[in-house]
C-alpha cells in the first residue's frame, strides 16, 4: 500500500474534519427541528371544539393582537416577522428568545437558515364566548424578516383535526373528529425535516387524478401564493390538457378552466394552473378551493372527511 505523504494526510485529516462538522450540525438542525412544536397545548374547553377562525378570500386570520397570521399548510414550520414579535412584546406577551441553528424552508419552500426563535402563549377568540379568549401555551415560533407573514405551519397543524364550513368560510379547529363525517380518501402525512432532500417536513399530500393521467400525490398548500389556485401542475404537464388552456389576462398564468379531478369515489370539474414558478411544490393543492362542500382534515387519523348530510 502506498504511503501518505504528510500533507496528502493533512489534507485528509482536514477533509473528515469537515465531514463531521458539517454533518454534526446537520444533525443538530434535525434535532431541532424534530422538537418545533411538539408540546404546545390549549386551554381547556368544555367541548371538542377548541378554536374557531374566519378564513376569508386570503385564508388569513388575525388571532394575535391584530398581526394577520396566516393557516398554510404548506408552510413546514409556524413563523413570525420582527416587527409583529415587537408588537407583540409591546403589549405584554411572554415571550422568550432562543438562538438556534435550523436550515430549513421558509413559508415559499425556499432553503434558508433560520438563527432565532420564541416560545410564547397566543390569544386566539373563543369559539364559544367571542367576547374571552382562548390561550395557546408555549408555541415556538421561528424568527424571519419583516417581508415574511406571520404563519401557523404544519409543525402545529397536523396535530390537530381541522373543518372547513364552505358556505361560511370558517376553519374550526378540534381536538378530536366530530361526529357525522366519514372518510373519503387517506392522507399522507410526511414525516422527515428537510424538505425534497429527505421527503417534505411534516406535509400533507392526498392523491387525485388530473386529466385521467396515472394518481399522483398532491402536496396540500394554502399559502399566499395558492389563493385564488385550486390545483398546480408543472407547465411541462399542459400537453396532457384534456380541454382548452388559456392565458390569464391578470395572472400571465397557464390555466385549465375545468378539468376533471377524481379523488377517492368522487369526482369533480376544477381549474388547473401549470406554472414553474409559484414557489410550491410541483404537483400542489389548496383544499379550501377544490373541495366546494363542509370537509374535515383529521390530520393525527390521516384522512380526508365529508360530512354525510352536508354534501
Amino acid at each position: 500500500m502506498k504511503k501518505l505523504k504528510p500533507n496528502q494526510k493533512r489534507l485528509l485529516l482536514s477533509l473528515l474534519v469537515l465531514a463531521l462538522t458539517v454533518g454534526g450540525v446537520y444533525a443538530y438542525s434535525v434535532w431541532q427541528l424534530t422538537g418545533l412544536n411538539t408540546s404546545y397545548y390549549f386551554d381547556e374547553t368544555p367541548d371538542n371544539l377548541i378554536a374557531s377562525f374566519h378564513t376569508g378570500k386570503d385564508n388569513s386570520m388575525c388571532p394575535i393582537g391584530g398581526n394577520t397570521v396566516y393557516f398554510d399548510l404548506g408552510s413546514r414550520h409556524s413563523l413570525i416577522n420582527r416587527s409583529s414579535l415587537r408588537r407583540m412584546e409591546e403589549q405584554g406577551f411572554p415571550v422568550k428568545t432562543s438562538r438556534v441553528l435550523m436550515w430549513t424552508t421558509d413559508e415559499d419552500g425556499r432553503f434558508m437558515l433560520f438563527t432565532q426563535k420564541v416560545k410564547t402563549d397566543l390569544s386566539i377568540p373563543n369559539p364559544k364566548a367571542p367576547d374571552s379568549l382562548v390561550t395557546i401555551h408555549d408555541v415556538e415560533l421561528l424568527v424571519v424578516d419583516d417581508d415574511k407573514p406571520n404563519t401557523f405551519g404544519m409543525d402545529m397543524m397536523r396535530q390537530l383535526v381541522i373543518e372547513r364550513l364552505w358556505p361560511e368560510q370558517i376553519v374550526n379547529i378540534y381536538k378530536e373528529v366530530p361526529e357525522g363525517y366519514h372518510k373519503v380518501i387517506d392522507v399522507d402525512v410526511h414525516d422527515s425535516h428537510f424538505g425534497n432532500y429527505i421527503g417534505s417536513t411534516g406535509r400533507a399530500s392526498v392523491k387525485l387524478t388530473v386529466n385521467d393521467d396515472q394518481p399522483r400525490d398532491y402536496y396540500f398548500d394554502t399559502g399566499g401564493n395558492m389563493i385564488d389556485v385550486e390545483v398546480v401542475q408543472p407547465l411541462e404537464q399542459m400537453h396532457m390538457a384534456t380541454t382548452a388552456v388559456v392565458v390569464d389576462s391578470l395572472t400571465g398564468l397557464h390555466v385549465q378552466r375545468q378539468c376533471r379531478v377524481a379523488f377517492g369515489d368522487r369526482l369533480r370539474y376544477s381549474s388547473v394552473v401549470y406554472c414553474d414558478t409559484l414557489h410550491t411544490d410541483e404537483y400542489s393543492v389548496n383544499p379550501f378551493k377544490l373541495f366546494d362542500q363542509d370537509f374535515l382534515l383529521d390530520l393525527p387519523g390521516r384522512r380526508l372527511m365529508i360530512h354525510k348530510t352536508r354534501q
